[in-house]
């Protein structure tokens, strides 16, 4: 009696796991699931995960933080037991933020430079963009040489989003003081205890102002003075952009009011023929302005021309800027 007996025999392959050499990076904004291809075979191998779960190939891992993973991964069957342990590297990122000004930047300058405006940002890792100038190292920063408003858009971007800012410089020029100062010493003539005043613009108007004597205010300059003789002052003016100074001389003459020495009583003069006659009337000061109603006054001699006998009145008058003195000569 013959049997044949027939064996089926399969050869099964022992469990192969590609396992990634590296670990797997990822940067995730949110709570989330993350998965990696992971090749098994054979398709019928048990797979055992120490965490997370193995479907359709790709190992899967649900992440909340930042941290690494490390997840031991197992596939057994009847010819052997194959380990692959995968990394997860895994970096919780933020959506960008910009601590951006509600209301414009105002610069005050004096001369063309760069301006900057701390500029927060986060994260640090965020890419920058601006429509004009730089940032680093925190600041937004602008070259300007001219006065008026500059809008810079910035933006910041990551994995995550997208964030906007548009800022706003208002850029205003201040000038540097400047007096318009007198080229010569001021000529004033005082019959009194006074105070002299004199215009003396000033810009701008914000500039502070200091005197070494007398008063400066509303642009005009004053000295109280009590005699002749010269006084100096020295103006100075300061503001952000620098200092300007002006020396005023005060060139005084102490003046006395006029005065006639007038006779009290008539000058009687006895003539033969008709023609002039004179008589000698002392003034001071000398060079007091002069007024006759008739006749001539020089070097000191008043003269009448008469023609007849009788009595002639001559009204006279010195007067300077201290006041006048009047006389009636007969």
């Amino acid at each position: 009696t013959e049997c044949t007996v027939v064996l089926d025999v399969i050869f099964k392959d022992a469990p192969e796991i590609v396992c990634p050499s590296e670990p797997s990076v990822f940067t995730i904004c949110e709570p989330t699931q993350l998965c990696v291809d992971l090749p098994i075979s054979p398709e019928d191998a048990q797979i055992t995960v120490s965490n997370g779960i193995y479907i359709n190939g790709q190992l899967c891992l649900d992440v909340a933080a930042d941290g690494t993973y490390s997840i031991l991964v197992t596939a057994v069957n009847e010819c052997g037991t194959a380990e692959c342990t995968v990394v997860f590297d895994v970096n919780m990122e933020e959506a960008p933020a910009i601590d951006c000004p509600v209301e414009p930047i105002t610069f005050e300058l004096c001369e063309s430079q760069e301006i900057c405006l701390d500029l927060g940002v986060s994260p640090e890792n965020a890419e920058i963009t601006v429509s004009n100038g730089v940032y680093v190292n925190g600041q937004l920063c602008l070259n300007v040489s001219e006065a008026g408003e500059y809008v810079i858009e910035v933006s910041a971007a990551n994995e995550c989003g997208t964030a906007n800012c548009t800022v706003i410089f208002n850029v205003i020029f201040k000038e540097s003081p400047a007096i318009t100062c007198p080229a010569e010493p001021l000529a004033f003539t005082i019959c009194d205890p006074m105070e002299l005043c004199l215009d003396l613009p000033i810009t701008p108007a914000g500039a502070e102002i200091t005197v070494s004597a007398g008063t400066y205010s509303n642009g005009r300059l004053c000295l109280p003075v009590d005699d002749g003789g010269i006084y100096s002052v020295l103006v100075t003016a300061v503001n952000e952009c620098g200092t300007a100074e002006c020396t005023v001389v005060f060139n005084v003459t102490d003046e006395d009011p006029p005065v006639i020495d007038c006779p009290a009583e008539p000058v009687v003069f006895q003539l033969c023929e008709p023609g002039e006659v004179c008589y000698n009337l002392g003034i001071i000061p000398e060079d007091a302005e002069i007024t006759v109603s008739q006749g001539t006054y020089s070097n000191g001699v008043l003269c009448l021309n008469v023609s007849e006998s009788g009595t002639y009145s001559v009204d006279f008058s010195a007067a300077n800027d201290c006041g006048t003195d009047p006389c009636t000569v007969t």
